[in-house]
């Protein structure tokens, strides 16, 4: 996933500042006046690589460097504020800071409020998942009120040496009724031995009530092993699908392709009272 990192007002303010101080007329003793003025750059300190304080208490980092070198060109001088970043908006549109130079992720909602630079990072956000891991992952990660888990997509990153445990909990998601015991879990183990790997849904534990509370559940595995040449379900050998890397896959997708490498992909649909054994290498 690529994210754009952008200096909001940043070269493209200072470079508008120059541009208007270079006009001529009965404006020139005021643009000459603004040209001396400081621009006071609002960041956060604590920001590594892009700003952060060093052993001297001093503000420095990858932002700062790159500040001080236009404002060299310019002729300006600068100053960096440190600022709360979760109220970056109201100190720019307060006139406390006339740059925030921090990295900053563009959205059409900021650009309602804020002028952008051209950007100057295009760098992308990595997740970590740890071998030997198990995610489940619902069609919609944003609410689990958005609708019911009776399709859950897992996301399996096997480990020969290590050994993997996840547990789905699932309550009616409208009520407080789980605090008098009405919800369910199911656990999900991963092991491996001798070349294979083991994939166990055990039957789901507890009860509730409601439209959520559906006898079966349909699992989309997604593996991320490449050579895989053999999956099993309850014995019984399964088609699988092998999806080739795509270095701009999204992390945890759901479907289509992986930006970590290859994936093999199957369906099935189990009754959530009863075991699934998934045997896969």
């Amino acid at each position: 996933m690529k994210w754009q990192k952008l200096l909001a007002l940043g070269m493209a303010a200072i470079m508008t500042a120059a541009f208007v101080t270079g006009c001529g007329g009965g404006a020139d003793k005021a643009n000459n006046a603004d040209k001396t003025k400081k621009i006071v750059v609002g960041l956060d300190d604590n920001f590594p690589p892009m700003g952060f304080k060093n052993e001297s208490n001093e503000i420095v980092g990858f932002d700062i460097d790159l500040a001080k070198e236009a404002s060299k060109r310019l002729g300006r001088e600068v100053e960096f504020k440190a600022i709360d970043w979760s109220s970056k908006e109201a100190e720019l549109k307060s006139g406390r800071v006339d740059i925030l130079w921090n990295g900053l992720d563009i959205t059409e909602k900021r650009k309602e409020n804020m002028l952008f630079s051209d950007p100057y990072m295009d760098n992308r956000q990595i997740i970590f998942v740890k071998k030997g891991s198990v995610l489940a992952l619902a069609d919609n990660m944003e609410s689990t009120k958005a609708g019911d888990w009776s399709h859950l997509t897992l996301d399996v990153y096997p480990d020969e040496n290590a050994d993997a445990q996840t547990v789905i909990y699932e309550d009616d998601c409208e009520t407080v009724a789980y605090k008098d015991g009405k919800f369910r879990t199911t656990e999900i183990t991963l092991r491996g031995a001798d070349g294979m790997q083991t994939l166990t849904i055990d039957p789901a534990e507890g009860s509730f009530d409601g439209p959520r509370a559906f006898t079966e559940r349909e699992y989309t595995v997604r593996i991320h092993k490449d050579g895989l040449s053999r999956v099993t379900l309850n014995g019984a050998e399964i088609p699988f699908e092998r999806i080739g890397q795509d270095e701009t896959g999204k992390p945890f997708a759901v479907q289509g392709a992986s930006s970590d490498g290859g994936v093999c992909v199957f369906s099935f649909r189990a009754a959530v009272g009863e075991k699934s054994v998934v045997v896969f290498g």
